[in-house]
């Protein structure tokens, strides 16, 4: 027997809660009373996001397809139900395809199992739009077991993968694995329908500098890079937090410890020079390690923090900084103590530095050199003063004032009987012939 279904056109705007995302569907429906056969064919569905700081609301996904329900005797609830999702379109600017079969679960509850494959996405769009998602409340109108896929999650992870549980308006994420900075990430993370949530994770054989050309960043730190975490609290903010990270054979930038120890000691200058912080300068290490955890006001700090090197090591600690007027800048500053190696005749020497890490990354140090110098001036008067010591003061003099000139000379060549001349404070060591640089540079 054949039965003719009324078929209709609907258009629905909905603003499904107050500053969450709006819907709006267009498409073509069509019932059938005697099967309880429910469809949306042709359907165009946008979300748009609630404006902000007077700004019109913006479109955040736009999707195609269609949506089916059959249940074969609408009038009796606990018969085999079905239907099937089908959407494809793209969220935040991300190709996206959703594909999922549906059956009654439990106390009529439809139940989804299906699959979500993401294109290349930003994890600082994507993350505002879900938490605007689960605001609204979506969550609660199915549960389901719903693999997703994700060829990109910029910055730095590709080719993840999870499975989704959605349940009672709780969602579980298992078997999280993903690409991640050159190396391999593996999580599970809930979030409770009452808005808390925790996740963990590891990270294994990755590179420390892969972060910072992922964001397009100056390099700040370089090293193979290994980490665990575990974080909770609830949708709105970080309530815990525990992890160690581990960094090996890499180098900081914008500090020389070498050239340090080697002018503080040995040539026992009274001022810092400049190459000593300057831009282009690193220190590579052997081992550096530091734990997290949150401090008493809840931001995120560092602690434990130890590292090691040829001829230093050195402990450090630190926290993060809110973000605020008259220091927009400082999001990390750390205290270091590096203790240099004993050299010719002065023991080892403690030095205090202090670190800031801008927003954009860019890492500026400072060291108490003062202090460091009179403790070596100390340690030298001791023992007196030999001719030598007093020729390597002298000439370090020379040296930090002939570099301290903004000088711009004239291109010209030198007389033959001057090409193999050197500046009086330039020691045996600088004559040396210089190894070519490496390919590749750490920083």
């Amino acid at each position: 027997r054949t039965v003719l279904a009324p078929r209709f056109a609907a258009r629905i705007d909905a603003s499904v809660a107050k500053d969450a995302p709006s819907l709006r569907l267009e498409g073509q429906a069509a019932y059938v009373p005697s099967s309880g056969a429910f469809s949306l064919a042709e359907l165009d569905a946008s979300l748009m996001g609630p404006g902000t700081d007077g700004q019109a609301p913006t479109q955040t996904a736009k999707l195609s397809g269609e949506i089916s329900w059959l249940q074969m005797d609408a009038a009796l609830p606990d018969q085999a139900a079905s239907g099937r999702i089908r959407l494809a379109g793209d969220i935040v600017g991300a190709p996206v395809d959703f594909s999922a079969s549906l059956k009654k679960g439990r106390i009529g509850q439809p139940q989804l199992d299906g699959l979500l494959q993401l294109g290349s996405a930003s994890l600082h769009e994507l993350v505002p739009f879900a938490t605007a998602i689960w605001h609204s409340g979506w969550q609660q109108a199915a549960d389901g077991r719903i693999e997703l896929k994700a060829a990109e999650l910029k910055p730095g992870f590709s080719n993840a993968r999870a499975l989704l549980l959605i349940e009672d308006g709780a969602l579980r994420l298992e078997n999280i694995n993903a690409e991640c900075l050159t190396g391999r990430l593996e999580g599970k993370a809930e979030l409770q329908a009452a808005g808390s949530w925790r996740a963990e994770g590891s990270l294994q054989d990755a590179r420390a500098e892969a972060l910072f050309r992922e964001m397009g960043k100056p390099t700040a730190i370089t090293g193979s890079l290994s980490a665990r975490v575990q974080a909770g609290g609830n949708i709105e903010a970080l309530d815990s937090l525990r992890g160690h990270v581990n960094i090996s054979n890499g180098a900081l930038a914008g500090i020389d410890v070498a050239a340090t120890r080697q002018i503080l000691m040995e040539e026992r200058s009274p001022n810092l020079p400049p190459e000593v912080l300057k831009a282009q300068a690193s220190t590579n290490f052997s081992m550096l390690e530091f734990s997290l955890g949150l401090s008493q006001q809840g931001a995120p700090q560092i602690t434990g923090g130890h590292a090691e090197g040829q001829n230093w090591t050195a402990d450090f600690s630190g926290d993060w900084q809110e973000k605020r007027v008259g220091n927009p800048q400082a999001i990390l500053r750390s205290a270091w103590l590096f203790r240099l190696a004993p050299l010719e005749r002065v023991p080892e020497m403690p030095v205090s530095a202090a670190l800031e890490v801008s927003e954009e990354l860019l890492p500026a140090w400072t060291l108490d050199w003062d202090a460091a110098a009179k403790a070596v001036e100390a340690t030298s008067a001791a023992e007196g003063f030999s001719p030598s010591d007093i020729w390597k003061r002298m000439r370090r003099s020379l040296r930090d004032f002939w570099e301290g000139l903004d000088l711009t000379l004239p291109n010209f060549s030198a007389p033959d009987f001057l090409k193999n001349w050197k500046a009086p404070w330039s020691s045996e060591k600088d004559s040396q012939p210089k190894m070519p640089e490496p390919a590749s540079s750490p920083i």
